[in-house]
């Protein structure tokens, strides 16, 4: 763990063991790689699809690929474990796939589903922050 006064020195941290990284390093350490991507795509048009086109069928399949990105290993490890990666890998799938391609509407609501996820949880996070650390919910009970 890095000394909190020696993170704020480059050169402290680096000889206290730490090493510090750009920004756009530990950005690019977290994005999907094109492997990952096209093997999660692979195993997306694996995911058989619903025969009727029915909302709940549509419903059931965008939650069947959800489950697939959240889940999806690749080297023995989650390929995708945090929501960044996750939207990084579903957009990269989407500008794969085009618009004609019959897995683009389940993608879409992948996508949909988890910028919903990241909204919700952004602005969870600036409500406890501006009320001193104590959520509302604690305050209606």
């Amino acid at each position: 763990m890095l000394n909190p006064i020696a993170a704020a020195n480059p050169a402290a941290a680096a000889s206290s063991g730490g090493e510090v990284l750009p920004l756009s390093q530990r950005l690019a350490a977290h994005a999907a790689s094109e492997a990952q991507v096209q093997a999660f795509l692979q195993a997306a048009r694996d995911v058989p699809q619903a025969i009727d086109d029915t909302p709940q069928a549509r419903r059931d399949h965008i939650a069947a690929l959800s489950r697939l990105l959240r889940e999806f290993v690749n080297n023995g490890q989650i390929a995708f474990p945090d929501l960044a990666s996750q939207l990084d890998a579903i957009g990269q799938a989407l500008k794969a796939e085009g618009k004609d391609s019959p897995l683009h509407a389940s993608l879409m609501g992948v996508m949909v589903g988890l910028n919903n996820l990241q909204y919700q949880t952004e602005k969870w996070m600036q409500e406890v922050m501006l009320s001193d650390g104590a959520p509302q919910e604690f305050e209606s009970w």
